[in-house]
């Protein structure tokens, strides 16, 4: 890329644009000139690199605008974004409307943010250079239970891409209590032996995970266990 009309007395090498250059760039396909302008990204500063070579001012720049038209280049050794879903947590159980959070940073700056459910895109943030922090809130009631996929796709203004993605597990139908009897009966003589012990099972009839506890009204009632997880058997 040849650029002319650089003005060295306004503007010398590694110095921030304040303002937009009007300069003329030689495309060397085509031996034709045109009319470009160079404006300051509205990420980060620019810094111009120049050098010079047989007449010709080699410039090296971050982003270009040609006719409205943005035509990014890259350094390799450009780094790249970095992204991290920061709620809900890898292999979390969660429900009903859920917000997903995620930290997205890059060297030069971040352009869009990029929310998947199970490989389907749902929404697009754009970069915002004074905050890292990123959220989408996904209305997760018209999935069905179980296991899905959160992926967040992070691009920085080179296009350059990084993801983080974990799984949760969705359990948006409540636990419930659910028991095989729901009364005993019990034949005892006064001052007699005690009867033989009676069992029921409870379980979770429900979704997510019920955790129970049972509580005795009578002291002639002995109960064990007392607490339990989704099935259990007193």
């Amino acid at each position: 890329m040849h650029l002319v009309n650089y003005d060295y007395n306004e503007y010398t090498d590694e110095i921030a644009v304040k303002e937009n250059i009007t300069l003329k760039i030689f495309a060397d396909n085509t031996k034709e000139w045109k009319a470009v302008y160079i404006s300051p990204d509205f990420y980060v500063p620019q810094i111009l690199s120049t050098t010079n070579d047989s007449g010709y001012v080699n410039m090296m720049i971050p982003r270009l605008e040609v006719y409205g038209i943005v035509i990014l280049t890259t350094d390799e050794n450009d780094k790249l974004p970095t992204v991290l879903i920061t709620n809900p947590s890898d292999g979390e159980t969660v429900h009903g409307k859920l917000s997903i959070q995620t930290d997205a940073k890059d060297d030069i700056g971040i352009s869009k943010v990029e929310f998947y459910i199970d490989g389907q895109k749902l929404s697009e943030e754009p970069g915002n250079q004074t905050c890292h922090q990123y959220e989408f809130r996904w209305d997760s009631n018209s999935y069905s239970d179980g296991n899905h996929k959160i992926k967040v796709i992070a691009y920085d203004i080179f296009n350059q891409t990084n993801y983080h993605e974990i799984s949760v597990t969705l359990a948006n139908i409540p636990p419930a209590i659910g028991l095989n009897k729901t009364q005993f009966v019990f034949g005892a003589i006064a001052n007699g032996t005690s009867p033989n012990p009676q069992s029921f099972m409870i379980r979770n009839s429900g979704g997510g995970t019920l955790n129970w506890l049972i509580t005795d009204d009578q002291n002639w009632l002995s109960l064990s266990p007392i607490s339990g997880t989704n099935l259990g058997f007193i």
